[in-house]
């Protein structure tokens, strides 16, 4: 606002434009200006706190410097004063220095004169392009503005409009640090300063879903990593039971993409049997059943679409039959045999004969002609095979009367046999590209290696109670101990070994890409766990 200086000069200015401003006059008295005329308010008569919000009180100084006179400006229908009344409006007057423009009772351009207050019409919300026109409340955390004339809004501090609503992108759970789409929490995900995240109780996000990775059966340990239906504690996952309440020792087990086939031996009040049961979970099924004096299935394996037997004695037999299910097919039998290991592959199925002076044989596994891959072994029992030689253990069946064991090789069509290692008692074998691993039954308890061609010993594990079936899946060996009651597994390229599970005098073992899989004496039950 222009200083008194100015308002003087305007003053002068005034008086020569008495006849422009109607009833404003210079100097003259309000008996003269008001005559038979309401009393009209002065300026200063106008305090702030009586003025609406946005609005403040006129200053009286540029009428009262200038010596106008405002008692002359009274609407007579109305009582209003100045531009209230719609009086001098379109004056188009500014102080005298031409700085501002003044209305007809002191409000500075762009305000006007709102029930004797100056008011911005143009961006006050309680006077939005007109006096005493209040913005009405819009939206949740947000305020009423005026622009240009017009009432709009602005969300409060700390909110952002988003779709329509004020919200808070730390804390809102469909906007979470940005506006919708990728910001929204779904599921059981909050937000939390602007990220979407887990609650304490389950802080780790896997496929959408908030867990725990100590205790969640399908998120165990780490995301994606299922128990298949057993539980999770601490982060590794339980064991859980297959089959249960077998009717006598399982001795062999295999697997498939769907079942878990194994044998049950012969006792006082059962026949022996072949039988599998869904992985999935279901009733056990027989495949086959032994006859007459036949007491023990001694071994087992699967190949497209067919699972073969052999048949310890009374007599010896190798049998096929199709895993769904069907009339079992002998393949090769010997009344005076005994059967015991057995590996198939994509043309021939393999076993050893452990009847002096002891062999490993072959037939088709479409039926046809037995012949010798070798002969004068002792007493070979277990036996792998791996597309150019078979591998098997030499040993006996009752330690006290045999003279050291050995892991022997020869080719699959025949050929003269080689000693890969000494071992005191070998009881189980497995092979794979590199290397063929053996359980030791001796007191040493111990887990090897050899590789194929031949070379050093590699011990994994000693110090084993009875170490009996062996398995491999690319990355480990596991192993079942007899007596120590657990099931065990070593990286195939050494290290510590660890227990995968306790169990009750665990004996075959079987794996796949997801599980390993074994048979409890004590419990006479299948049990998986995953890996």
């Amino acid at each position: 606002m222009a200083g008194a200086r100015s308002l003087c000069a305007w003053a002068v200015f005034l008086a020569s434009c008495a006849p422009v401003l109607g009833d404003f006059t210079i100097g003259s008295s309000q008996d003269e200006a008001t005559d038979g005329a309401v009393d009209a308010p002065t300026r200063s008569s106008v305090d702030a706190s009586d003025s609406a919000p946005g609005r403040h009180p006129v200053d009286a100084t540029v009428f009262e410097d200038a010596g106008l006179s405002e008692s002359g400006r009274v609407d007579s229908d109305s009582g209003k004063v100045g531009l209230e009344a719609g009086i001098g409006e379109e004056t188009g007057q500014t102080t005298p220095d031409g700085e501002t423009p003044v209305d007809a009772i002191g409000c500075l351009a762009p305000e006007l004169a709102c029930s004797g207050a100056c008011a911005d019409l143009e961006s006050n919300a309680n006077d939005c392009g007109g006096c005493g026109h209040v913005c009405p409340p819009t939206l949740a955390h947000s305020h009423p503005t005026c622009v240009t004339g017009a009432c709009s809004f602005d969300c409060d501090s700390g909110y952002t409009l988003c779709s329509g609503a004020c919200v808070d992108l730390t804390s809102d759970q469909g906007n979470c640090g940005g506006c919708g789409g990728p910001f929204v929490c779904a599921g059981v995900l909050t937000c939390q300063k602007g990220s979407c995240a887990c609650p304490p109780g389950s802080p780790t996000l896997c496929n959408g879903q908030c867990v725990n990775l100590q205790n969640d059966g399908s998120n165990c340990l780490r995301c994606g990593h299922s128990c298949l239906g057993g539980a999770c504690s601490g982060g590794a996952c339980q064991p859980v039971t297959l089959v249960s309440g077998l009717s006598g020792v399982a001795n062999n087990l295999a697997v498939d993409a769907t079942n878990i086939y194994w044998t049950v031996d012969s006792n006082a009040t059962i026949e022996g049997t072949l039988m599998k049961a869904p992985l999935a979970g279901g009733s056990p099924v027989t495949l086959a059943m032994l006859s007459g004096g036949q007491a023990e299935f001694s071994g087992i394996a699967l190949n497209t679409g067919n699972i073969y037997w052999t048949v310890f004695s009374l007599p010896a037999a190798v049998m096929k039959a199709s895993v769904g299910g069907g009339t079992p097919v002998t393949l090769a039998t010997d009344v005076a045999g005994q059967y015991a290991g057995l590996a198939v592959d994509a043309t021939s199925a393999y076993w050893t004969n452990e009847v002096n002076p002891g062999s490993v044989m072959k037939v088709p596994i479409v039926g046809g002609t037995t012949t010798a891959v070798a002969s004068g072994q002792g007493y070979p029992n277990a036996i792998v095979v791996d597309g150019v030689n078979a591998y098997w253990t030499i040993g006996d069946s009752y330690p006290a009367a045999f003279t050291p064991g050995a892991i022997v090789k020869a080719p699959l069509a025949g050929g003269t046999p080689a000693t890969l290692a000494s071992v005191g008692f070998p009881w189980a074998i497995a092979v794979d590209k590199a290397n063929v691993y053996w359980t030791d039954n001796s007191d040493a308890g111990v887990v090897a290696k050899v590789p194929l061609a031949g070379g050093a010993t590699v011990t994994l594990a000693t110090g084993q109670a009875y170490p009996a079936s062996i398995a491999l899946d690319g990355a480990n060996a596991y192993w079942t101990n007899y007596k120590g009651g657990a099931v065990m597994r070593v990286p195939l390229g050494g290290g510590a070994p660890v227990v995968v599970a306790q169990a009750s005098a665990p004996w075959a073992i079987a794996v796949d890409g997801t599980s390993v899989y074994w048979t409890e004496v004590g419990s006479s039950s299948i049990v998986r766990i995953a890996k």
